[in-house]
């Protein structure tokens, strides 16, 4: 899909100081890191055998969603998760699967030094769980590169909660103009209150590091 179709559009064809984008917000999964759910199920499924489907509905769940909520502990989703599964299935090594397939986007990381060196705010959104995050941290040492997270965790809310959105806005310091605000995701329906509530959207797929650099250039993003 054209990621430029998501952008929401300023009157004129030239950004007012008003209107220019102050900060950029980067998804983890998907922009910062590799999909590590969908290259997790692949590896269980080649590695292990582990059937894709039911591996899928237990990190989609709803119990899944409180997790990142901050609702329920770690502990106690991967102790009802192994009740889930069918015999021979391991919780913890999806879990510790699912973690490490999360891998660093150096197009990415190279973009957002870049971004940082023109003085933008550079904001983390993403919706997580905390173990997830240490393990990413202890493992790449990235977040320093970020002014502020927004966590679901710490909100109790994920990406298709307006609320959620609202978060964003309001740590971003964009809540009176939420065209100064540019979201990147790799997901269209995680994006979706954001542009709802005025803000800049655009998708990311991996690899494909110029059409993202062309998109923000279009929309007055020096990088």
């Amino acid at each position: 899909m054209d990621s430029s179709a998501l952008i929401k559009p300023l009157p004129s064809t030239e950004l007012s100081d008003s209107h220019k984008i102050h900060v950029i917000a980067f998804d983890y999964g998907g922009v910062l890191f590799s999909n590590g759910k969908e290259l997790g199920l692949d590896k269980l499924e080649l590695d292990y055998g582990y059937n894709r489907n039911i591996v899928w509905q237990l990190l989609n769940s709803p119990e899944s969603w409180e997790l990142r909520r901050g609702n329920i502990s770690d502990d106690a989703f991967w102790t009802w998760a192994q009740t889930q599964l069918p015999k021979g299935y391991d919780a913890c090594l999806i879990r510790d699967t699912w973690y490490s397939m999360y891998i660093l986007d150096e197009n990415i990381l190279n973009l957002l030094q870049r971004l940082k060196q023109q003085n933008y705010r550079i904001i983390a959104y993403t919706d997580n769980i905390p173990e997830r995050v240490a393990y990413l941290e202890n493992k790449y040492h990235f977040q320093h590169y970020f002014d502020a997270e927004v966590k679901s965790y710490d909100w109790h809310a994920v990406k298709t909660d307006i609320t959620f959105a609202q978060a964003l806005l309001k740590i971003a310091g964009c809540e009176t103009d939420p065209a100064t605000l540019v979201h990147i995701d790799d997901q269209i329906l995680d994006v979706e209150h954001v542009k709802k509530l005025g803000g800049n959207v655009l998708i990311y797929r991996t690899g494909y590091i110029n059409e993202l650099i062309t998109d923000l250039h279009n929309i007055g993003v020096q990088c």
